[in-house]
């Protein structure tokens, strides 16, 4: 009870926060949608207009393994197919390129889009610094630390790019998030690698997300514009 107020992010928070007593709690939502508008101007790459891309991003042991058998799979189906890992630790790339020596595929290992070949099946990133430019590159991305174990990466700069997001069933890290994403088919939740080549398939086939961005900025307005309201009452002029 030392608090005037607490506005907490989710039902589940605000149920700890009444386990130990708390009062006056309101619920606002999660501020992490709350995404800064970007101005960055997008570099057109001709040769990777002419591809379909796929992503998988922030990629943990064994996820990586599953994409590469996923392209394989839909290669003949889709020969323009470019898939794109950025795995979440780059020092697993040598481990990465091994897994993908051992197919008929042609990979690249580069900081950027800028070294794209076109007869390149798997690009692997090994830089950070360049995955908000890529990920605008992507209708279709795959976001790891799901498949296994982790607790999922924050999915909202994804869907802020107009793009639809693929995860596996462990996301308990941003629960209320991909909860709001899944309720709006904005995220699908796939158990398996085959159940993440349907889904893929699925999408590419009929592609309608047109209003991503609109709806997460709308939801950040919204919690921005609340929360700002409620503290209001408690900043002196």
């Amino acid at each position: 009870n030392c608090f005037d107020l607490i506005l907490s992010q989710s039902n589940e928070s605000a149920d700890y926060f009444n386990y130990f007593g708390s009062n006056n709690i309101k619920i606002l939502g999660n501020l992490k949608f709350v995404v800064s508008e970007d101005f960055e101007n997008k570099e057109e790459n001709l040769n990777l207009q002419k591809r379909l891309v796929f992503i998988a991003l922030s990629t943990h042991p064994t996820e990586e393994e599953v994409c590469i058998k996923i392209h394989s799979s839909l290669k003949s189906q889709y020969p323009n197919l470019l898939t794109i890992i950025i795995p979440r630790h780059i020092n697993r790339i040598p481990e990465i390129q091994k897994i993908i020596i051992n197919t008929k595929l042609n990979f690249l290992i580069a900081e950027s889009l800028d070294n794209f070949k076109n007869n390149t099946d798997i690009l692997i990133i090994n830089s950070y610094g360049n995955t908000k430019k890529i990920l605008k590159s992507s209708k279709y991305v795959f976001i790891g630390g799901s498949l296994v174990d982790h607790g999922g990466q924050n999915p909202i700069e994804v869907a802020y790019n107009n793009s639809l997001i693929f995860h596996g069933p462990h996301v308990h890290n941003f629960t209320e998030i991909y909860n709001f994403l899944n309720k709006e088919n904005i995220a699908f939740k796939i158990n398996s690698g085959a159940e993440l080549i349907n889904q893929l398939k699925e999408k590419i086939n009929d592609y309608q997300n047109k209003n991503i961005k609109e709806k997460i900025i709308r939801m950040g307005d919204e919690i921005l514009s609340s929360t700002i309201k409620e503290l209001d009452q408690y900043i002196i002029n």
